[in-house]
């Protein structure tokens, strides 16, 4: 948020143990991917993770709006405001990222695991399931070199979802997760339009200094706080601690 430290959520967890210890270190949201990828967690497993994480926050409900109930009545802005709302009063929300899967088997995985809110990371196609999902929905949308912040606002146009991630899109088709940023520039010229997450090739070397260049309401790592592709505990610590210097 501007004047603050950004939310930040922790991708691709995939075990109890790093889910409970991010939890701790400060993870304002938590990722579990259900998406085709080599972090790609079973149903069974999530729903451990998720039982664990509720344990240890208490808090069993974050409250958000869910997309159906949202119309042109409320700007991207106002929705930002309530998700940190929701993130200060049931920390970390638990999200389930989901990428070329039919609606039907999104919506059925996300209510029997448990989860507080959805991410679609498909492509432009997930503009249409986003009033389709029964939780919050965060919407992904991959920025290319060529793209401008013109068009790049212009695939944020209003639609039903609480809010948008913005990722490098990568020439290998990758959804996610390849450790590339993309111009931070451009990022920051959409940022001063609307709020997002800011995702691709963040660690906690270069994440303060992302912030400082976009300012972005959010940030979103993966790769960056793994060490032999598994995620690195003292890593995401690093990463949090890197983002709450920015409160200030």
């Amino acid at each position: 948020p501007p004047g603050g430290a950004p939310l930040n959520k922790i991708c691709g967890v995939r075990d109890v143990v790093t889910a409970v210890a991010t939890a701790e270190a400060g993870a304002e949201m938590i990722g579990l991917v259900f998406a085709d990828s080599r972090r790609r967690v079973s149903v069974e497993c999530a729903k451990e993770i998720v039982a664990a994480v509720r344990a240890w926050r208490r808090t069993p409900s974050a409250g958000l709006v869910v997309p159906q109930q949202l119309d042109g009545s409320s700007s991207v802005a106002e929705r930002a405001v309530q998700l940190a709302v929701a993130v200060g009063r049931c920390r970390p929300l638990l999200v389930g990222v989901f990428a070329h899967q039919d609606i039907g088997s999104i919506n059925r995985t996300a209510l029997e695991v448990g989860l507080d809110a959805i991410q679609l990371a498909g492509g432009p196609q997930d503009a249409a399931l986003v009033g389709s999902t029964p939780l919050p929905t965060i919407r992904t949308v991959h920025v290319a070199d060529t793209a401008t912040p013109a068009a790049v606002l212009a695939a944020l146009a209003p639609s039903r979802m609480n809010a948008v991630l913005l990722d490098k899109k990568d020439a290998s088709g990758a959804l996610g997760g390849t450790g590339v940023p993309f111009d931070w520039s451009l990022a920051a010229e959409v940022a001063q339009q609307t709020p997002f997450f800011l995702a691709g090739g963040l660690s906690p070397t270069n994440v303060a200094a992302a912030c400082r260049c976009v300012r972005p309401f959010a940030v979103d790592v993966s790769s960056g706080v793994e060490t032999d592709n598994v995620k690195d505990i003292e890593k995401i610590r690093a990463f949090i601690q890197s983002c709450r210097t920015l409160s200030s």
